[in-house]
């Protein structure tokens, strides 16, 4: 069990390392005038190239929302953890593995706008487009926060067994 909760806390951390390159990326690709010859990227275009890395981000999400939820239910009765920072591991599995999902249908919503061209992009893109964002962020909030309490139950509660 010791191996998986490794493995687990090395996926929560390489999710999380993802997302954070992503993060940098992004403003990159949409001011890309700033460091190649302007004009050579059009806002569509930049964000066309961003989809297809969200595209691939997105079976990463869903691979460790799930394996979160999985491993979460599974370990429940072997943690001698409390009840609470089960539960909160739990939940925030769960948080993570729903956000993954909502997250896959923004990037594929805005894929299919981005390949209709400008037109596309009108009122509706925008809010879609933003709640992508901020599903992205809240995911990353939460992954974080699961990342710390499993480590918490993982690495620093047997420590503490060891000392007494």
């Amino acid at each position: 069990m010791k191996a998986l909760s490794s493995i687990y806390l090395f996926i929560l951390a390489l999710t999380l390392g993802v997302e954070v390159a992503i993060g940098l990326s992004a403003p990159v690709l949409f001011r890309s005038d700033l460091y190649i010859t302007p004009g050579t990227l059009s806002a569509l275009q930049a964000g066309t190239l961003l989809a297809q890395v969200f595209m691939k981000y997105n079976y990463i999400a869903l691979f460790c929302g799930f394996f979160a939820l999985l491993f979460e239910i599974f370990s429940w009765r072997a943690s001698e953890a409390s009840f609470q920072l089960k539960l909160s591991t739990l939940m925030l599995s769960l948080i993570i593995a729903v956000l993954a999902c909502l997250f896959y249908y923004f990037t594929s919503y805005i894929t299919a706008a981005a390949a209709l061209g400008e037109s596309a992009l009108d009122e509706n893109f925008a809010r879609i487009h933003e709640a992508s964002e901020t599903t992205l962020k809240i995911a990353m909030i939460a992954r974080l926060g699961l990342f710390f309490l499993r480590a918490k139950i993982s690495v620093f509660a047997p420590l503490r067994a060891e000392s007494k």
